[in-house]
């Protein structure tokens, strides 16, 4: 008896013993279904069933298998979305040398106030009868000219200045983990529907081998399709690769925070499609000119060019202080005899003035200088802010066309689905070509393909301009 027979054989007591179960519970009688509760074989057909009695299947029928210590139940794995990309790239080498540059900038600013407070120093000369003449001396400026004043407004500068130039990596970092998602999220999808495709191609070579082997059909009909095949195959290993690279990439951004396998888990293309869609109609399309004016107006490249505007102003005053002199109030106390404090000793309080103009108008001509750089940089403020609106103008375009062409690319899968269908029975018929059959499957799939790109891209110019405007992790966390 073979085997299949044999084990099914063997399980009916077991069937009639669950069914009687299920009867004594429900009062229901599965006349026209198949439930063979076995770890090898389970054949369920219980499409119709009310919801009640699906419940008392799980609870009842199938309780052996949930209490046993060998079927242990498979937790389904959360799935991974765009946030937490961009929230694990925070550990990137860039933006964690960023941070120290912030760090360090911080330490200079702390640096620079000091120059507030006194400064102590100490000497000793050796004097006529041989021995040492310790003096101890405490300066206190008074007035610099605005001298110290400019080199703490240039320290406070350069921190805001680290600290904007920080955002500009971790903003950079985010877009290119919004690449690599696209990328991802496009070769996952183009796979599966490769695969759909090479299953029906699949079933068109053994329907040919039939043809064939029957003399109806000649075997240069079966060779095109095996060689659609290999196309199919080609295709889906393409398509591995690309999908392998952008799982690298991803890994790499997060600083190997994911396995290949998590990376599988993502959120379905059409929930980031509705999402993207949303976003683009409240949030942009609202007010697309006051999106653009408030984002260009706070994106990183911009803060960074007005404090770099600052911290050149900062340092011409700096060097105007180089105009007038300095003032310190001083305080000297020398030892004449050495240790011994018995021995003679001298004070002084101290007044002084110093002033160094430098070689010529060397000075004058330094602040002029600076003060033309601060000038200039004016200019790298607006020219930032052209560069990020032209970047996102071309996003907000691809965002609006691609929703567009979707519309319409749904129609034509709709349409080359019918036609596939149509030529089919009218091969059957002896009215179209096997070529024409295939050529249609071909169409169907370019079309479903360039369905894929176009919501992938859309999605891509969303989140783009999502993480441009800094609205990405407060718009939606399940992106």
């Amino acid at each position: 008896m073979p085997y299949g027979i044999e084990l099914i054989c063997m399980k009916i007591p077991k069937i009639i013993l669950n069914l009687a179960v299920l009867y004594a519970v429900t009062g229901y009688t599965a006349e026209h279904d198949v439930l063979i509760t076995d770890n090898v074989l389970q054949d369920t057909v219980v499409d119709h069933v009310p919801a009640p009695v699906k419940d008392t299947i799980n609870n009842t029928l199938f309780i052996n298998k949930t209490s046993t210590p060998e079927a242990t139940a498979i937790k389904p794995t959360a799935l991974i979305n765009l946030n937490d990309v961009i929230s694990n790239t925070a550990a990137y080498p860039a933006i964690l040398s960023a941070e120290a540059d912030v760090n360090a900038s911080q330490g200079d600013k702390s640096a620079a106030d000091m120059q507030r407070y006194p400064t102590l120093s100490a000497s000793t000369n050796l004097n006529d009868s041989g021995r040492f003449s310790p003096t101890f001396q405490i300066q206190q400026p008074i007035w610099t000219g605005g001298k110290i004043s400019g080199q703490i407004e240039e320290a406070e500068r350069l921190v805001e200045s680290a600290e904007a130039k920080k955002d500009i990596t971790t903003y950079t970092i985010a877009l290119r983990a919004v690449s690599a998602w696209q990328n991802l999220v496009d070769t996952q999808n183009s796979i599966k529907i490769n695969s759909e495709i090479l299953d029906n191609l699949e079933n068109y070579r053994q329907f040919m081998e039939r043809r064939v082997a029957a003399g109806v059909s000649p075997q240069i009909e079966l060779q095109l399709v095996l060689t659609r095949i290999q196309q199919a195959l080609a295709d889906i290993q393409s398509a591995k690769a690309t999908n392998q690279i952008a799982k690298i990439q991803i890994r790499q951004l997060t600083n190997f925070g994911y396995s290949d396998t998590e990376l599988d888990g993502i959120p379905t293309l059409e929930s980031q499609v509705k999402l993207a869609k949303k976003w683009l109609e409240t949030k942009l399309l609202a007010d697309i000119n006051s999106f653009l004016t408030n984002t260009a107006n706070e994106y990183p490249t911009v803060l960074q060019a007005q404090k770099e505007v600052e911290v050149l102003k900062a340092r011409h005053k700096i060097k105007k202080a180089a105009y007038y002199p300095t003032v310190n109030l001083g305080y000297q106390y020398t030892l004449n005899g050495g240790s011994n404090f018995n021995n003679s000793s001298d004070s002084r309080f101290t007044l002084g003035v110093n002033y160094q103009p430098g070689a010529g108008l060397s000075s004058y001509e330094a602040a002029k200088a600076a003060a033309i750089r601060a000038e200039g940089a004016r200019n790298a403020i607006e020219a930032a802010r052209l560069d990020i609106l032209e970047s996102m103008n071309a996003d907000i375009q691809d965002a609006l066309s691609n929703k567009q062409r979707e519309d319409m690319l749904s129609s034509s899968v709709d349409a080359s689905a019918m036609v596939l269908d149509s030529y089919k029975r009218q091969f059957v018929a002896g009215k179209r070509t096997w070529f024409d059959v295939l050529n249609a499957l071909r169409e169907l799939t370019q079309n479903k393909l360039a369905v894929v790109h176009t919501k992938t891209s859309l999605v891509s110019s969303a989140y783009k301009l999502m993480v441009k405007s800094g609205e990405f992790k407060q718009y939606n966390n399940g992106l």
